[in-house]
């Protein structure tokens, strides 16, 4: 992308417009959670307790989404020209930030299956290998691409 493409991207993205699709899409994958936990037998007490979790949990997941769309789109790595003549090739930084964001989805992941029920917690664990499973196909698709 050009870099007035990003910027606008950029703008777009944190629109009232943006904001609300995010947090839509948020509130739909804690509601699936939640429904996991009560459909699992969790009580409501312990519900409480990791609720910030879910709440972080499904930001991330939707963040981590967004992201691997826009990795996928500008590539694991990206050109840089640092105006003093000295031009290369870098990691692309959203993927450090989409590393980073993922070791820590998976931390809350683990914080969630710990309190359910084995069987809850193959639901779970399911729905984020898919997830897992994008995200390396993903990866395949634009090495092979090279």
């Amino acid at each position: 992308m050009v870099r007035t493409e990003k910027r606008e991207k950029a703008i777009a993205d944190t629109s009232v417009r943006g904001c609300a699709e995010s947090n839509k899409r948020c509130k739909k994958q804690q509601r699936k959670l939640l429904k996991i936990c009560e459909d699992y037998g969790l009580s409501a007490e312990k519900i409480g307790v990791i609720l910030p979790v879910i709440e972080n949990i499904c930001w991330m997941q939707i963040k981590l989404e967004d992201a691997r769309e826009d990795i996928a789109g500008d590539g694991l790595t990206t050109e840089y020209d640092n105006g003093g003549g000295q031009t290369g090739v870098r990691e692309n930084p959203a993927f450090k930030a989409y590393e980073a964001l993922w070791k820590s989805y998976s931390t809350g992941l683990q914080i969630i299956l710990s309190v359910l029920p084995e069987q809850a917690a193959q639901v779970v664990k399911d729905n984020s290998e898919n997830v897992l499973e994008l995200v390396l196909n993903r990866k395949r698709v634009h090495e092979d691409g090279r």
